[in-house]
């Protein structure tokens, strides 16, 4: 399913990183996944492999022969695997699974890919911006160390964002308001530091503000190199009272998004890992 094309060598002082796998159908945004996809692999010495879907590049003809309409009706009685689950499957393993952004069922596949995918939107890059972090209460290590390093390979400084999102119908003074913002700094502060020391290079700006994550990211995307997101192994129970900004803004975003997963498989059960 996969045609693998040469990378470069891993660069200096780099860890080397796993094969780069990328989606590029015959679709606007293909110059852009595979443009993104070739830099990441020149960037990390990871091998890079195009994928190709024979369902979906499949041309079909004019008039179907009986063969196709049973197939048809067969997979419309039995069912069959989504895009997103075959791209699911065939990103395992690899370090990167780079999509197109209008994807169908992208949002699912960010939200239950075993390995980090980059979801790539069909515009031009913002190749000044920073790399920008999208900080939550279960940011994971994998996220952030992925940040760091992105923002290392580009030479770009990395903006880490925390967005509260404010309990509905909960009144909070603005001097109490103020104080937990900047308690909330200081933790990120000193929680990204150790992180700061191991990438000397990479200047670093926390910011801690109120507001809903999903569309404030999206709106720092207009300006961002990349985004990075985490996504912890929430457990269904969590995600029905606290859904994940993550799929609503790999959809909307107007800059690559890279979506990390923690460690081990979705949360499949109702109850979080603790």
């Amino acid at each position: 399913m996969a045609a693998s094309v040469a990378s470069g060598d891993v660069p200096p002082g780099r860890r080397p990183a796993g094969v780069v796998r990328a989606y590029a159908p015959a679709a606007p945004g293909r110059h852009a996944v595979l443009s993104w996809a070739r830099r990441h692999a020149d960037r990390t010495g990871a091998p890079l492999e195009i994928l190709v879907d024979p369902e979906a590049a499949r041309v079909t003809s004019r008039r179907p022969s009986v063969r196709d309409l049973g197939a048809r009706a067969l997979a419309a009685v039995v069912g069959r695997p989504t895009l997103a689950d075959r791209l699911g499957r065939a990103g395992a393993g690899a370090g990167v699974l780079v999509v197109p952004q209008d994807t169908p069922g992208v949002d699912q596949l960010v939200d239950g890919a075993y390995e980090t995918v980059a979801v790539v939107p069909d515009q031009p890059p913002h190749r000044g911006g920073p790399v920008v972090l999208a900080l939550a209460p279960r940011t994971t290590d994998e996220a952030v160390g992925a940040a760091f390093d992105a923002a290392a390979a580009r030479g770009a400084p990395l903006v880490a964002l925390r967005f509260r999102d404010p309990e509905p119908g909960v009144l909070v003074a603005d001097d109490e308001l103020g104080a937990e913002t900047a308690e909330e700094h200081r933790f990120w502060t000193d929680h990204l530091s150790g992180w700061h020391l191991a990438y000397p290079e990479v200047a670093l700006e926390v910011h801690v503000a109120d507001g809903d994550p999903a569309p404030e990211l999206v709106e720092v995307s207009s300006g961002a190199r990349l985004l990075v997101l985490g996504r912890p192994r929430r457990g269904r129970l969590l995600a029905a009272v606290t859904p994940s900004p993550v799929p609503q803004v790999s959809r909307a975003a107007r800059c690559p998004v890279l979506v990390v997963p923690s460690g081990g498989p979705p949360r499949r059960t109702w109850r979080t890992r603790s």
